[in-house]
């Protein structure tokens, strides 16, 4: 099983000035400096391209989202006092919706 090693952004940062600084003392190509500091050429240069951020996990699309009419109406439920509990309930609200 391969073990990853996950960097922050800092210390990609880091790495990153090493590696040119490295590159500089030995006056050797980034592709031998890359090689003995084992680092894939692959994930040196997105760390370049990304300006050594992180890439965002977060989905763009979101397929779940409940229409702003019905969220209106769910909160109205959630807040009247005037009926019981069990009927504020996601039970009772969902039952409430369908009927």
């Amino acid at each position: 099983m391969t073990k990853y090693n996950i960097l922050t952004d800092y210390e990609k940062q880091r790495k990153l000035r090493e590696i040119e600084e490295e590159c500089k003392r030995v006056n050797r190509s980034k592709y031998w400096v890359l090689k003995k500091l084992s680092i894939p050429k692959s994930i040196y240069y997105d760390w370049l391209k990304t300006g050594w951020q992180s890439k965002s996990k977060v989905l763009h699309t979101v397929w779940n989202k409940t229409p702003e009419a019905i969220e209106d109406l769910i909160i109205k439920m959630q807040n009247n006092t005037d009926v019981y509990r069990s009927e504020r309930s996601y039970l009772g609200i969902a039952d409430n919706l369908c009927g």
